[in-house]
């Protein structure tokens, strides 16, 4: 990339100051058709389940297994 001539840069205070109010907030998305209590449960328990992979990784000393097809 190359510039040419005198650059201005600005910043737009109002959109900064309207971008604020989304400060702190998360959300999701999914594909599913339960309700968001649900889908916050679910989401929460998530640590579980990559504890779990983490010590079948790790505790286990399971290797990568590459499969392949006969030409």
């Amino acid at each position: 990339m190359e510039l040419k001539d005198e650059t201005t840069v600005t910043i737009d205070f109002e959109k900064y100051s309207m971008d604020s109010a989304w400060d702190e907030l998360k959300g999701y998305i999914t594909n599913t058709e339960l309700n968001a209590t649900d889908i916050l449960e679910a989401y929460q328990n998530l640590w579980l389940i990559e504890k779990a992979f983490r010590i079948s990784k790790t505790d286990l000393r399971i290797r990568s297994i590459y499969h392949r097809l006969k030409k």
